[in-house]
């Protein structure tokens, strides 16, 4: 019997800047490369070890982190299962933005005088509910986003409460976790949430 030796291959890539190194990241993962390394100190673009891994993280479908604190410049990555991604979970989420967008449109007369603003309520509804939107999807204000399981446009985002100084980490780990850890029921308990929005302008894409 022919014994198997299988072999997983890292890459330690240079960069200047984050852009450089997220696609860096993207492109070492599709050519089979299992881990990246990050130096334990700020790198030449200025971009300390933590924000690294970080980005690297949400722009492939690995966990990369610190084996251990007292290794200088290793880490690691591990496959990241996204329970958004499965076709379950989509169907799922289907499922309740067309019941969430019936029971919606029979209370619409009443919720019409609590919601505001009310200009595209109805829009939503029909649009969430013929399919064309989600209720629940990412903010556009994430350019890291596309590295996550594709959503049809939406009208609320995660990120919540959101404001002005919302970061773009902050964006960036809530819609991690979102797609990451995804049941119907966050999108129930959000929608819940930020039910006074839903008449607002729907989130562009």
């Amino acid at each position: 019997m022919q014994r198997q030796h299988p072999f997983r291959f890292a890459v330690a890539p240079d960069f200047t800047t984050a852009a450089e190194w997220i696609e860096t990241a993207r492109r070492m993962e599709a050519l089979g490369y299992s881990t990246i390394l990050s130096s334990d100190h700020p790198g030449m673009g200025g971009i300390g070890p933590i924000s690294a891994l970080m980005l690297a993280a949400s722009a492939t479908m690995n966990i990369v982190g610190s084996m251990n604190r007292d290794t200088e410049g290793e880490s690691y990555a591990i496959s990241v299962n996204f329970k958004l991604s499965r076709q379950a979970s989509m169907r799922a989420k289907r499922i309740f933005d067309f019941i969430s967008s019936v029971v919606l449109l029979l209370a619409s007369p009443v919720l019409y005088f609590f919601i505001e603003p009310k200009k595209y309520l109805w829009s939503n509804i029909t649009e969430v509910m013929i399919g064309q939107r989600t209720w629940i999807a990412y903010d556009p204000g994430d350019p890291m986003s596309s590295s996550l399981p594709h959503l049809d446009p939406g009208v609320l985002s995660p990120v919540f409460p959101s404001d002005e100084m919302s970061s773009s980490r902050r964006f960036e780990y809530l819609h991690y976790v979102y797609a990451r850890d995804y049941h119907w029921t966050t999108d129930l308990s959000l929608l819940i949430a930020q039910l006074k929005k839903i008449g607002q302008k729907p989130l562009s894409k």
